[in-house]
């Protein structure tokens, strides 16, 4: 049986796994990018030092070593943890983050601090506005959508909700109110 705060949980995680994979691909662009500033000014200095002193010609026997030199030295002078750290693009995604309330963990992990439910009823597809509960499975729906299911299918109609293991026909007397559910959409409009 699934329930709905599970539902909710696992797409958390799921925004949270990729927002965390979004990260990581800019930190492999910064990285990228920090490269190749080091290499481009590793050519330049290794041009302007290959040059035969005496001719004033470059001397191409010279670039190879000059220029694993240079980018050592630039290496050094330039860590890429540092590189990273400055990232205008990396500052701006957590930036963005943090207005989005999204946090990291010790580990570096995202972590959603916040997310925002829809409580979408599983009979009329819409958003909920008088949510009641089951008794029996848990599950939840807009009374009006499921008051009138259960009064037209003469008793019939089982739970609506996908994979639940409530097999009995429903009655009224199944439903209770969810106030929990209620405050929570409350809240939600209050923030629109």
């Amino acid at each position: 049986m699934i329930h709905c705060s599970y539902l909710f949980y696992n797409a958390a995680n799921l925004k949270a796994k990729y927002l965390k994979q979004l990260e990581e691909v800019l930190v492999s662009c910064v990285t990228v990018q920090h490269k190749v500033a080091i290499t481009r000014q590793a050519v330049k200095e290794t041009v302007t030092r290959a040059k035969d002193e005496e001719t004033k010609e470059p001397d191409a026997d010279l670039y190879d070593d000059l220029l694993e030199e240079s980018i050592g030295e630039l290496e050094i002078d330039s860590p890429l943890e540092e590189a990273i750290a400055q990232a205008a693009s990396l500052k701006s995604f957590k930036d963005l983050l943090k207005q989005n309330n999204v946090a990291t963990n010790s580990d570096g992990d995202l972590v959603p601090t916040e997310f925002i439910s829809t409580f979408i009823d599983p009979i009329s597809k819409k958003r909920m506005t008088d949510p009641v509960r089951n008794k029996i499975c848990n599950h939840i729906y807009d009374r009006s959508s499921i008051t009138s299911m259960i009064s037209r299918s003469k008793h019939t109609f089982k739970c609506p909700a996908i994979g639940c293991g409530n097999r009995n026909p429903m009655k009224l007397s199944d439903l209770k109110e969810a106030p929990d559910v209620k405050r929570q959409l409350t809240l939600q409009q209050k923030r629109q």
